[in-house]
């Protein structure tokens, strides 16, 4: 793998995450630094010209201040005539800018949660989850399946406790996948003297 570093004048931010002994997990998240324009076009031609050898292009998390929030939108309607597929696993309103260019910057996966899934697809994230924690996957692929019919590839949407469901154009059904429980052994008694 081949790291290329775009320069950026600004500090790096700093994330942190505590989980409890109940797997109670809370996210400590700064706020990214500031992005200047020449910051900006630097990233840019640098993924522009990584994806021309590229099989696959991430475009994850969420923008730091001083880009646009439909960076990741222009992204992949720049990446769209390369032999490249593309990920996008965004929230808030860089996964809404994105929405509303999927007629001509629909990638071919998405990650929404649940909430995320709901938003695009003008549903009830509460449905969504609760129907999927009863087994029942069917609203998630119509919310999922609507995404598609814009053009999106695939949709992974992570529910939570209630597991994974990927719905794409090309899979006529979609498939749940649950998630795992873990349990660690318990460690043998030692004797002390």
């Amino acid at each position: 793998m081949i790291i290329t570093v775009t320069p950026n004048p600004s500090l790096d931010r700093t994330n942190l995450a505590i989980t409890e002994s109940d797997s109670t997990t809370t996210k400590l998240n700064e706020r990214g630094a500031h992005i200047d324009s020449a910051s900006l076009d630097a990233l840019t031609r640098c993924v522009l010209a990584k994806a021309h050898d590229a099989s696959w292009v991430v475009l994850s998390g969420s923008l730091p201040p001083g880009m646009p929030q439909d960076w990741y939108a222009k992204v992949v309607e720049l990446l769209a005539p390369l032999d490249c597929r593309m990920a996008v696993d965004t929230s808030e309103a860089p996964l809404a800018a994105l929405a509303a260019a999927f007629e001509v910057a629909a990638p071919d996966l998405i990650k929404p949660n649940a909430e995320e899934l709901a938003d695009l697809a003008g549903v009830s994230a509460g449905d969504l989850e609760s129907a999927a924690a009863q087994g029942d996957t069917s609203p998630v692929v119509a919310a999922a399946g609507q995404l598609v019919a814009r053009g999106v590839g695939a949709v992974l949407a992570t529910l939570g406790a209630a597991g994974t469901v990927v719905c794409a154009l090309a899979v006529i059904t979609a498939k749940r996948f649950a998630k795992p429980t873990v349990t660690a052994p318990e460690a043998p008694a030692l004797a002390t003297t």
